[in-house]
């Protein structure tokens, strides 16, 4: 791509939905489900502590982890044996689903969003936030200038740029 930058293809942070962490996982839903009907559908939303500073970045697939009963993400015993994979045990939760998520949407976001492992400066190239966002597995960096978090890129919009320069 030709020398883009971050600050070429990010989002400000005020565009960008954001949530309180000690919101819950409704809250959390109701973000996602408003910024669909808003036709600007989001995949994550930036969550702020009490003095309103990105502490994580909450997505689609973490708020479907939480709301998956714990047994499904248990470590095995060593006498257990081997089993390659126990999707079997998700047909347990299914029949369960609408009690057991009725109980977890009140769950507080401070408690399952996952930290901030990396950010970018809006001078660092895209390969650098590509990087970061794979290796993190997110498809969402924050971008971070003189210690405050300014915008957010997205996996997305370096996707579609990607594709714009080879195809053209």
């Amino acid at each position: 791509m030709e020398r883009k930058r971050v600050e070429d293809l990010m989002l400000p942070l005020s565009e960008y939905p954001n949530l309180q962490y000690d919101k819950s996982l409704r809250d959390a839903l109701v973000v996602f489900t408003e910024s669909k009907q808003a036709c600007r559908e989001y995949r994550n939303i930036i969550v702020l502590n009490e003095r309103d500073e990105p502490v994580g970045i909450f997505s689609i697939k973490d708020l479907l982890k939480a709301m998956m009963p714990n047994f499904l993400f248990s470590e095995r015993s060593p006498y257990q044996g081997y089993l390659e994979e126990d999707s079997t045990l998700s047909l347990l939760w299914q029949e369960a689903f609408e009690d057991i998520s009725k109980v977890r949407l009140n769950k507080r976001l401070k408690e399952l969003t996952p930290p901030v492992n990396y950010t970018v400066s809006p001078k660092d190239p895209i390969a650098k936030a590509v990087y970061y966002m794979v290796k993190d597995n997110r498809d969402v960096i924050l971008v971070v200038e003189s210690g405050k978090v300014i915008g957010v890129l997205r996996l997305f919009d370096v996707f579609r740029e990607m594709v714009d320069w080879v195809l053209q």
